[in-house]
């Protein structure tokens, strides 16, 4: 078969040129894709699974993905390695299995200790740790969930860019906390840090929405109805 890689070496490349422009033919990468299974180029097969997972993602159908994605996993090196886990923790989370999607965000986390310490490492760790903290409130873990906010505030000075973004979204988070914990004055009040720091650094429209969304709700639980109605 090796007369077969040197196709394969020039559809690769190709293909991910296309790719990252979101050009993507499915029918056609998937083919590629299996290709570059059969052929054991593990490289290649990360690489192009990568790319079909972002369009599967996009289309509501990533659990399309789920067996290449485990058949790939244990021959996947570097940041392909760390995406495609990112994808397992995606499915498990959509179908509420919590446990495993902490499992493998756990692991995500270890996995990234090899990567070298630069913006990418800090912006990946930020997130996975941020993504442990819903599944452990989501298990009701609370003292974890706190452990882990902690770690994921200590991050943000870390990050290169979105710095307020990341801030105000760990804020929302922090709200969700507090509220397990029953203390809703404080989950109202980290609601509303939230929502003041996402409208003064004009981030996304989508995510002062959903913080304003959260502040709402804390509102309307503690009987202040007519504040939730003005916030939306």
């Amino acid at each position: 078969m090796a007369h077969q890689r040197k196709p394969l070496d020039r559809l690769g490349p190709g293909h991910l040129t296309l790719a990252a422009h979101g050009k993507i033919d499915v029918e056609k990468d998937s083919r590629i894709l299996d290709w570059a299974i059969r052929l054991g180029d593990w490289t290649a097969a990360s690489l192009i699974c990568v790319a079909i997972c972002r369009w599967y993602g996009e289309h509501g159908r990533l659990e399309d993905m789920k067996a290449t994605i485990e058949q790939l996993l244990p021959h996947a090196i570097g940041m392909e390695r760390i995406v495609l886990r990112g994808r397992l923790l995606t499915i498990a989370i959509n179908h509420g299995d919590y446990r495993t999607g902490l499992a493998e965000n756990q692991q995500l986390e270890t996995d990234l200790q090899d990567l070298p310490r630069d913006d990418d490492y800090y912006r990946n760790l930020q997130a996975t740790i941020t993504q442990q903290i819903d599944c452990l409130l989501e298990l009701g873990r609370l003292d974890e969930a706190e452990q882990r906010w902690h770690n994921a505030h200590d991050l943000v000075p870390r990050l290169a860019e979105h710095r307020a973004e990341v801030e105000a979204r760990l804020l929302g988070q922090l709200a969700h906390l507090r509220r397990e914990q029953d203390a809703m004055d404080a989950a109202i009040d980290a609601a509303s840090q939230a929502v003041r720091l996402a409208v003064a650094e004009h981030c996304p429209a989508v995510l002062i929405a959903e913080l304003r969304h959260t502040r709402a709700d804390l509102l309307r639980q503690v009987g202040r109805d007519r504040e939730a109605v003005e916030e939306l």
